[in-house]
C-alpha cells in the first residue's frame, strides 16, 4: 500500500478522436485521469510511471473505426520505449467498429514506464474512439 492505504493503480481515457493513417505507428492520447492512486500516470505525455517494483496487471484498449476497409492494426504495450506485448488484428470490413485489448501481468522496477501504442500496417485510415465514451482506455495496477 502507497501513503494514506492508496494502492498503486490507474485508468485513463482520451477526451477526443484520434486518426492515425498508416502505414505508421502513434503513441494513444490518453488524455484524462479517471483515478490514480499514487500520482503514477501523466496526462501530458500519456505514460504509467511506477514508483514501487512489483508485478503489475496492466491493459489497453481501443474501441477503432474502419472508414476505409481492409487493413491490419496493432495494438501495443511498450516498457521502457520497448515492445513487450502486443495484439493483431485484421480488419476487412469497412464501417465496422473493432473493440482492440492488450494487456499482461508485467514485472516493473521502480521507475519503469508504460506507454500504448496504435499502429496501423497498410495504407489506411483508422479512427480510435474517444471523448464522451468510455471505449478506449489505459489502466494499470499493482498486483504484489
Amino acid at each position: 500500500m502507497g501513503a494514506c492505504g492508496f494502492k498503486s493503480r490507474f485508468r485513463a481515457r482520451k477526451s477526443a478522436v484520434q486518426t492515425v493513417v498508416g502505414p505508421t505507428t502513434d503513441l494513444i492520447i490518453f488524455d484524462v485521469e479517471e483515478y490514480d492512486g499514487l500520482g503514477e500516470f501523466n496526462p501530458s505525455n500519456y505514460r504509467f510511471t511506477c514508483k514501487r517494483s512489483g508485478y503489475y496487471d496492466i491493459k489497453a484498449c481501443v474501441k477503432i473505426e474502419v472508414p476505409n476497409g481492409v487493413g491490419s492494426i496493432s495494438i501495443e504495450l511498450h516498457r521502457n520505449g520497448s515492445l513487450i506485448v502486443h495484439k493483431y488484428v485484421n480488419t476487412t470490413v469497412a464501417d465496422v467498429v473493432h473493440s482492440v485489448d492488450v494487456g499482461d501481468h508485467v514485472k516493473l522496477t521502480a521507475g519503469d514506464y508504460i506507454e500504448a501504442y496504435f499502429t496501423v500496417l497498410n495504407a489506411a485510415t483508422k479512427t480510435i474512439s474517444g471523448g464522451t465514451t468510455y471505449d478506449s482506455y489505459f489502466s494499470a495496477q499493482r498486483s504484489s
